[in-house]
């Protein structure tokens, strides 16, 4: 999933007001959208674990599956909300489709209602996460020709 490399690009130990994450996805569709909607949700908690206990790797699924068994608490709480979101967008993912329930918790998928393909759209620029006053995840798509 692309999102492991948006969360481990996040993570570095780098000034949060310097830095933003931009995904461009060409003629993206809304199920992309959704699940950066999902990672930027679940990076609250990552970035937090991965700056406590200074994380290698720094991608979620890289870490889960080199680490041992979590033992903590926060360890398999991070692990659960993790396995989560990656169940949320898999079942999304497979079912092709938004559901209309979580299309009406961002905005950005109003975008997609415009459209006649879902593939073949207007550019689309939403932001999904500000840190601080500073945006963290740009999300772009364009049909690019």
């Amino acid at each position: 999933m692309v999102i492991n490399t948006v969360l481990s690009v996040m993570a570095y130990n780098y000034p949060a007001e310097k830095m933003s994450v931009y995904l461009s996805d060409d003629g993206g569709s809304d199920l992309t959208f959704y699940a950066l909607l999902e990672a930027s949700r679940f990076a609250k908690h990552w970035l937090a674990f991965c700056h406590k206990f200074k994380l290698e790797p720094r991608s979620p699924d890289a870490y889960f599956r080199t680490a041992s068994q979590p033992v903590d608490e926060e360890s398999t709480s991070i692990k659960k909300l993790y396995e989560d979101m990656k169940t949320r967008i898999e079942r999304t993912t497979k079912d092709g489709r938004v559901s209309e329930e979580l299309r009406k918790q961002h905005k950005g998928f109003r975008e997609w209602d415009l459209v006649s393909s879902k593939r073949d759209h207007q550019p689309i620029i939403q932001v999904l996460g500000i840190s601080n006053g500073v945006e963290r995840i740009h999300f772009t798509s364009a049909l690019l020709t």
